[in-house]
């Protein structure tokens, strides 16, 4: 849910009112010079976390070591507030050993990550506080970082990705100087979690233009620090929209790896086992679509056929297997197909069939004769095995014919 700006004004208020500044920070400043609605409201100020906590009946010490608390006023009214400080010495690549709080806001701004980030804005007046430039950079369609370029992602590596997720997201250039000190610590991006890194890969192809991100990350140079995979970044021009994006995404970004090295890539990126599940199938899917026989048309009248076109149309492109392809999905759905499969285990043993290797590809002939609509029912089926339909289907398949119908 949307936080409220009504609510972070009453904070902001109120602890205005205690005596302390207080004022809009960050990406809601941002959002608000670029006409957005901003997701979050964050407010900054000069009272110390236990100072907050003492204003407002709740909240939440979840950021309580970097001046951190959120502020809970009601069922999706939650705002943190900060605040003001400087960093101590960083050592890890991420997070300062220490913070020191301050009274000066300005002291607060000048160590953040990026200038449009970097704004505050008066919640009585309106005024924006910008000493970094942030909003010439906003106009300008710029990210830039705050200060030295290369001291701030010596501080934070992290912010190399956040870089190329703002730049994407806003369609906006990463600033010369930036960018350079980007390709100089590149190689130092493994320092952060894969857990962070993942987190920004996935938002960044979350956003509408992730090839534009795909491309930032090359130009860079994080691409193969991140990414060190064998793949064609263009095709992230088709990646499509839906809920399957991130998933045809690694699967676009690990279309070259051997079947046997993929699900332990995928583990160690920790993926969720829902999302390693989805890869695999995607990845197994791509013999089938290469060669348009039976096993695409299985795929066509799958309950995931949307989700295999749309990779086949992100991993091929203009391709005739995708044509094919489509048009069995739209077929399936224009006369729909009976319910399969048609039959069992159960029904062939009552034929005499002893269970074993033949079962499986008895039922996958009828299956396939289903689909090829050489079957309707169940009767159809078993007359079809009793006449030995599927021990000739299964001959003339490996021939490249067609399967014989029932009547002959």
């Amino acid at each position: 849910m949307v936080a409220e700006r009504a609510g972070a004004e009453s904070v902001a208020l109120k602890l205005r009112q205690a005596g302390f500044q207080a004022y809009f920070a960050g990406g809601c400043v941002r959002d608000l010079l670029l006409g957005k609605t901003p997701k979050d409201w964050d407010v900054t100020t000069d009272a110390r976390p236990e100072e907050v906590a003492l204003l407002f009946p709740r909240t939440l010490l979840v950021g309580a070591a970097f001046g951190v608390v959120r502020v809970v006023l009601g069922k999706g009214r939650e705002y943190e507030v900060a605040t003001f400080r400087h960093d101590g010495e960083y050592l890890d690549g991420r997070r300062p050993q220490r913070v020191h709080y301050s009274k000066s806001w300005q002291e607060d701004v000048v160590r953040r990550d990026f200038t449009i980030n970097a704004m505050l804005m008066d919640p009585e007046s309106q005024e924006v506080l910008d000493i970094v430039g942030g909003r010439s950079d906003l106009e300008a369609g710029l990210i830039h970082a705050v200060g030295d370029p290369e001291q701030r992602f010596a501080e934070d590596r992290l912010r190399m990705l956040r870089a190329v997720r703002f730049a994407t997201r806003f369609g906006f250039r990463i600033e010369d100087q930036t960018l350079a000190a980007i390709g100089l610590h590149a190689k130092e991006i493994g320092a952060v979690s894969v857990e962070r890194i993942v987190a920004e890969l996935e938002a960044i192809w979350a956003l509408p233009a992730a090839h534009l991100g795909m491309t930032l990350l090359a130009q860079s140079g994080l691409l193969p620090h991140v990414l060190p995979f064998s793949f064609e970044p263009q095709k992230f021009l088709r990646l499509p929209l839906g809920e399957d994006k991130l998933a045809i995404a690694w699967a676009l970004v690990t279309e070259n790896l051997p079947e046997s090295e993929l699900e332990p890539v995928l583990r160690r990126y920790k993926l969720s086992n829902q999302q390693v599940k989805v890869v695999l199938t995607l990845a197994r899917a791509k013999t089938a679509l290469l060669a348009p026989g039976m096993a695409l048309r299985r795929l066509a009248a799958s309950p995931e056929a949307d989700r295999y076109l749309a990779f086949a149309s992100a991993w091929l492109g203009e391709h005739p297997a995708v044509d094919h392809f489509a048009g069995w999905i739209a077929e399936y759905r224009q006369k729909p197909l009976p319910a399969r499969p048609l039959l069992g285990g159960a029904e062939l043993m009552t034929l005499g069939m002893a269970p074993g290797p033949e079962f499986k590809a008895v039922l996958e002939a009828v299956d396939d004769a289903v689909l090829l609509r050489q079957l309707t029912d169940k009767a159809e089926a078993l007359a079809w095995v009793r006449q030995g339909r599927p021990t000739l289907a299964a001959g003339l398949l490996s021939q490249g014919q067609s399967f014989p119908s029932a009547e002959g």
